[in-house]
């Protein structure tokens, strides 16, 4: 497609080859209202009320800047930029297509949220250079860019992968970058002359006709932020022409998304705490900057929010951290907290304010124990200070993307400690050897089952993929005595589900037994053969130890006590820091990744096979005794003298 139809199609002009006067006069046909010239233009934004902040922040005005911060500031200051963990700088001259980082590090260059330390700096120190670097950056990003230099046009049958390499033209970053554009306008437009302005108000102007035509089809988040970032963009910025179109049609995106992507239950579809986070701040935020621009929101919109805000509160785990699922970080549960915590003083929930502020302000939710049977995740605890017992259960089918093999994976804290977690992402980095994309995200990494070394198979198998099937192989139960969880792994392992076999675990927990409750954790494995069977438990990093059979961390607070049980003969190992094949691994956050045990009982046996884990939370160093034994279809569990007996079919109903 030729520059002349693609400025056609977004309704703009080929700025290429123009005289100065050519270029004003056409960009002045761009805006609404009646502006002489540039002059006038830029006249009207010095003097103009500026547009609402940015609202869903990680700080706020009245926190002081670190010293972290301060110097981020100081080095973007002379063209050296950090993200995850690599600093670079990128020379006098920047090259915005140019990556001299990991496979993710040109993209956030190109996303501009470094405005926001700059934007600190600036206003904690009075210090004009921060703002005048943030307006050169976003100038020099206009003159060396055009959207039609890399563009795509899409077919019916392409998706955004299809897209062509020119890095900075991405689609997320064009939306994410525009909108912080859009937040610092005002502040930048001093260092901006006449000319200038109006090369930058053309320049978003392209972009959102471009984000206007090619917010993709694929069924992920990638449409919210699209959605979002032209709102968000056209909202602080009603000078544009056709704003009122742009707004209206991320609206109609925003709310047709979020009919589609949030399930009943309130989780959203890619079944990934990170992801739900990132969609529900998106919604959150286009609301917020919508009304404070006057603009109506869909009546849906709160309706589902508050929905995903109330799954946003139970995946907050009590040690300060959140659930892991899939592509998350357990290290943003403050983000998490913060998000209850504005949210709960704006709506009046008194049950997000609580979990927001760790109980400082607001009251106890009434729900303890919750099923999200849509989303297929189960929470069990037994209160919301920072001691109680909680555990989450992952019974959900593959989400929609940013996926891990872990079905039937669950994450366990108690007294103040995180105990059995999911191993996190790492980083988006096909070329480093710990990123999700080589260990991560395999069955090894999680608290469940594998079969003769392959993955579970949920992958090949599209059609039940969230949302797919109403989740009907999956049971809950929660009594005055015990709660029950119980969910089934059907699509085999290896490639196309080659390898046959089926997994249901269940999961009971007594509450009120010994210190911190009582969990037992029972495995049936079906098929035909001997299989090689690995079950894991991925422990929160630290050291195991074995005392008479039970296995314990190791802590001088609190720690966890693990009787293992498989029928026949089976080994147990602990797998810590390995490499070929990578094992024993923990990320916490982005561009983090540590040793962490594993626990590994591991058979060689033919199917059917019964396993169980006995889990017992208890303070301090030593262990409780614990016994565990299989006998003609009854288990029968002993912790510290307390013997209980749980009929295997009838827990795994």
């Amino acid at each position: 497609m030729e520059r002349d139809e693609i400025f056609g199609r977004i309704r703009s002009f080929d700025h290429q080859g123009l005289t100065d006067d050519e270029l004003e006069r056409k960009t002045l046909e761009l805006l609404a209202g009646e502006f002489e010239d540039g002059q006038a233009v830029h006249r009207h934004f010095l003097d103009r009320d500026p547009p609402p902040p940015q609202l869903l922040t990680k700080s706020t005005p009245d926190e002081p800047v670190s010293d972290a911060e301060m110097a981020e500031a100081d080095a973007v200051l002379g063209n050296t930029f950090e993200f995850y963990g690599e600093r670079h700088f990128v020379g006098d001259d920047i090259d915005w297509n140019h990556n001299p980082g990991n496979d993710h590090w040109v993209h956030d260059l190109n996303r501009f949220k470094y405005l926001d330390v700059l934007d600190r700096a600036a206003r904690s120190t009075g210090d004009d250079r921060y703002d005048r670097k943030g307006a050169e950056l976003v100038l020099d990003w206009v003159s060396k860019c055009c959207v039609t230099d890399s563009w795509f046009w899409r077919r019916p049958e392409q998706t955004e992968w299809d897209m062509p390499n020119g890095v900075w033209l991405s689609y997320l970053n064009i939306a994410i970058h525009c909108q912080k554009w859009a937040v610092y306008f005002d502040r930048y437009v001093p260092f901006w002359t006449p000319a200038e302005l109006l090369r930058v108000l053309k320049s978003i102007y392209d972009q959102l006709g471009y984000l206007e035509q090619i917010i993709p089809t694929m069924g992920n988040n990638w449409i919210v932020i699209g959605s979002d970032g032209m709102l968000g963009t056209a909202a602080r910025l009603p000078e544009l022409r056709d704003r009122d179109r742009f707004i209206e049609y991320a609206w109609d995106k925003m709310e047709e998304e979020a009919r589609r992507q949030v399930l009943p239950d309130g989780v959203q579809f890619e079944l990934t705490q990170g992801y739900h986070m990132c969609v529900l701040r998106l919604l959150l935020n286009s609301s917020m900057v919508s009304r404070a621009t006057g603009i109506a929101v869909p009546d849906i919109i709160d309706e589902v929010t508050d929905r995903m805000l109330d799954y946003t509160m139970q995946v907050c785990t009590p040690d300060g951290r959140a659930v892991a699922f899939n592509d998350s970080d357990a290290a943003a549960g403050e983000g998490y907290r913060r998000v209850l915590r504005q949210m709960g003083r704006e709506r009046g929930r008194d049950d997000w304010l609580y979990v927001g502020t760790d109980g400082r302000e607001g009251s106890p939710p009434e729900a303890l124990s919750q099923a999200f049977e849509h989303g297929g995740i189960y929470v069990m605890r037994t209160g919301w200070d920072r001691d109680a017992t909680f555990l989450a259960f992952d019974g959900g089918p593959w989400g929609r993307s940013h996926q891990h093999d872990d079905r039937l994976s669950f994450q366990l804290s108690a007294l103040g400690r995180p105990f059995l977690i999911d191993p996190g992402r790492y980083l988006y980095d096909s070329n480093n050897p710990y990123s999700r994309q080589n260990y991560l995200k395999t069955t090894r990494a999680h608290s469940t089952i594998g079969v003769d070394g392959e993955n579970q198979a949920d992958r090949w198998f599209p059609d039940t993929h969230c949302p797919g099937p109403k989740l009907t192989g999956n049971t809950w139960l929660v009594t005055d005595e015990f709660q029950q969880v119980a969910g089934s792994h059907t699509l085999g392992y290896g490639e196309n589900g080659r390898i046959g076999v089926g997994h249901r675990r269940g999961i009971t927990f007594w509450p009120d037994d010994h210190e911190a409750g009582v969990f037992l954790v029972l495995d049936r494995l079906t098929g035909k053969g001997e299989h090689d069977v690995h079950s894991r438990l991925q422990f929160f990093p630290g050291d195991l130890d074995e005392t008479d059979g039970v296995w314990h961390t190791t802590y001088d607070d609190a720690n966890l006590a693990v009787r293992p049980l498989m029928e026949g003969e089976f080994d147990v190992v602990v797998e810590k820091g390995l490499y070929d094949p990578t094992r024993g691994w923990y990320s916490e956050r982005v561009n983090h990744i540590e040793p962490s045990p594993t626990l590994v009982v591991h058979a060689r046996a033919g199917l059917p096979l019964c396993g169980a884990f006995l889990l017992v939370p208890y303070r301090g160093e030593q262990p409780p005794e614990l016994e565990l034994a299989f006998e003609s279809g009854t288990v029968r569990l002993d912790v510290a003298g307390r013997p209980r007996s749980v009929e295997f079919d009838e827990a795994l109903r």
